[in-house]
């Protein structure tokens, strides 16, 4: 049966995206894609709640922003933080949603190209299961 041809071009399409090699590579990407970025997490994490100072963490202190707000905060500031909303989103994608989004390829290379802004090599990127207290 295969991939229909447009989820295919799309795939395709989002095959092609930057080489993401350094901070301000990164963020070059944030911003080129901002819109398609926030229409991503928008279709999983409601932007309108209230945002917390440690994404995803209801326990800890609320920012006094909406995610929305808070988003364009991290982004505005360069805050690695906003890698916490791109990984939720991430998780809470189902596969079919994925294939539909021609952004999705770039989408997925800020979520595993985190180290970038930690000054890390990939070797060198810290553990995640470490900062989330969960084994994989």
């Amino acid at each position: 049966m295969g991939i229909p041809a447009k989820l295919k071009a799309a795939s395709e399409q989002s095959a092609s995206s930057a080489v993401i090699d350094s901070a301000d590579a990164y963020w070059k990407s944030v911003n080129d894609g901002w819109d398609d970025l926030l229409n991503i997490i928008a279709h999983h994490i409601d932007l309108n709640s209230p945002a917390h100072d440690i994404p995803g963490d209801e326990t800890s202190p609320l920012t006094m922003r909406t995610i929305l707000e808070e988003l364009a905060h991290l982004k505005k500031t360069r805050d690695p933080k906003i890698v916490r909303y791109f990984n939720g989103a991430w998780c809470l994608a189902s596969d079919a949603y994925a294939w539909s989004v021609p952004f999705w390829g770039a989408f997925c290379d800020l979520c595993s190209e985190e180290w970038v802004l930690h000054g890390d090599t990939p070797d060198e990127a810290p553990d995640v299961a470490n900062l989330t207290g969960q084994t994989l």
